[in-house]
């Protein structure tokens, strides 16, 4: 499949011509990047900034899934399927709960990010909350953000890296335009990969 053949989606017609990008996920992976990075040396005085950046990474990791389900073809999806350890995805639904199940960071990332852009969550969890926290060292002030998750509390970009890694890994593994630009960002996965040889 081109990503040039690419017409109607499940949920409408793709048109590339507002993306205002390349036209495939590897666009998305970089905003994740870009995004993460711009979090995480934040050092603006007012905390809102630290926090739209926050919010800004939630919503592309969650929203990640959108572009690789709608770019996957029949053949893609079962081989994502397969990567996943479930049989098969009946609809991007059953995809969305399975890449939650085997990434925990990108089901918070749902929860956020859901909240942030559409208010309301479906199938919310109370339990999963957000906290910004004020640091005053040596005089310079700066802000983090917690994701809680019941008891446990994560750092925002640590759950954002943990979900960026994932998705890297879809996209190298479904082998998505530019895959291997993307894996070359990932040394330690040559390390693991020769480890195991």
């Amino acid at each position: 499949m081109k990503f040039s053949d690419v017409k109607v989606s499940s949920r409408g017609e793709i048109d590339l011509t507002k993306m205002m990008q390349s036209g495939h996920p590897v666009a998305w992976l970089s905003k994740l990047c870009w995004e993460i990075t711009e979090a995480m040396v934040c050092l603006d005085p007012n905390p809102v900034a630290r926090v739209y950046k926050s919010m800004n990474c939630a919503i592309t990791a969650w929203h990640m899934h959108d572009w690789i389900w709608q770019f996957s073809d029949d053949q893609m999806k079962s081989e994502l399927a397969r990567h996943l350890n479930v049989q098969k995805f009946k609809s991007m639904q059953d995809f969305s709960r399975a890449i939650q199940k085997a990434c925990p960071a990108i089901s918070l990332c749902r929860q956020v990010g859901t909240a942030v852009k559409h208010v309301s969550v479906a199938y919310n969890r109370p339990d999963v909350t957000t906290r910004v926290v004020h640091s005053d060292q040596d005089g310079i002030i700066s802000y983090s953000v917690l994701i809680v998750d019941g008891e446990t509390e994560h750092l925002d970009i640590a759950v954002y890296s943990a979900a960026f890694e994932v998705w890297s890994r879809i996209y190298v593994h479904l082998e998505f335009p530019l895959w291997e630009q993307v894996y070359a960002l990932w040394p330690q996965w040559q390390e693991m990969e020769n480890s195991k040889s």
